[in-house]
């Protein structure tokens, strides 16, 4: 992956169930993002289902549970984005959850004021005008 934009980090612990979930969801809603995984010791073959069925993430194994923060920390050692997003296996990512929040954090680096940060988010991460209406009426309060 050349120059992602942003980093996802997932600290896993016997995690089989969820993960490959997750995974899916960011292959399917971040596809150029890049994704760490961080198995801590796991004894329930969620590295080697990550490995085996998703070969586009980074896999870190460590021999022994570092625990959250310590995977976190090597998740940011590794990161290539320019934002590192911090998932737990049973996120469920959903539409373009991930571009939204992208659109605000860079609106806020920006110092751009609260209403402005919102349009940013909503024009960087809305391709449905759909799910566009939806936001606006629970995201903003309605129309007027």
């Amino acid at each position: 992956m050349s120059d992602p934009k942003f980093t996802n980090v997932i600290v896993s612990y016997n995690s089989r169930g969820d993960l490959p979930v997750l995974l899916r969801g960011l292959r399917m809603y971040a596809p150029a993002s890049h994704t760490i995984v961080i198995d801590n010791a796991s004894a329930d073959g969620s590295a080697e289902i990550a490995t085996r069925e998703f070969p586009q993430v980074r896999l870190i194994v460590n021999a022994e549970n570092r625990g959250f923060t310590g995977g976190n920390n090597q998740g940011i050692a590794a990161a290539a984005g320019r934002y590192v997003f911090f998932l737990n296996p049973g996120t469920v990512v959903t539409g373009d959850a991930l571009a939204l929040l992208t659109g605000y954090l860079t609106a806020r680096a920006a110092r751009l004021p609260e209403a402005d940060r919102r349009a940013v988010a909503l024009e960087v991460g809305i391709q449905n005008s759909g799910f566009g209406l939806v936001l606006v009426f629970n995201f903003f309060g309605g129309l007027g």
